[in-house]
């Protein structure tokens, strides 16, 4: 999916780069996500840009040059959620443009204790969460 800008009120537009930077090693092609929804561009530095989509949050310094994706925010937009029958529970869920993950439903986050939490399947796009 590409990102494209128009300099010029919409007459042309131009392809933002895909030079991504990852907080966290990440399985996913070197592209911005699907589904752009939010573009903020800081009115006292137009080279500063959050842009929100469903693989999560990016921000870029240099005007698109290229983008820092903040994949260690513990969020996730599930549209369906199943339980198993093992102990403890196993927490299943489908992501929104993110592929399928599952979990022990006893997990605590602590700093330095890796995640569990798994693909079921992983598309290129790979968003937000990161595994």
């Amino acid at each position: 999916m590409q990102l494209l800008i128009s300099g010029n009120g919409g007459w042309t537009y131009k392809k933002t780069s895909e030079t991504i930077v990852r907080l966290n090693r990440h399985m996913g092609e070197n592209i911005l996500h699907l589904d752009q929804h939010e573009l903020w561009i800081d009115s006292a530095n137009a080279d500063r840009l959050i842009l929100g989509n469903d693989g999560g949050l990016y921000v870029s310094y240099d005007r698109w040059a290229s983008w820092l994706h903040l994949n260690n925010l513990p969020i996730g937009e599930f549209y369906t959620v199943s339980v198993d029958m093992a102990e403890p529970y196993n927490i299943y869920g489908g992501t929104q443009d993110n592929a399928s993950l599952y979990g022990p439903s006893n997990h605590t986050i602590k700093d330095g204790v890796a995640d569990p939490w798994r693909h079921v399947f992983l598309d290129k796009w790979a968003g937000g969460m990161v595994l």
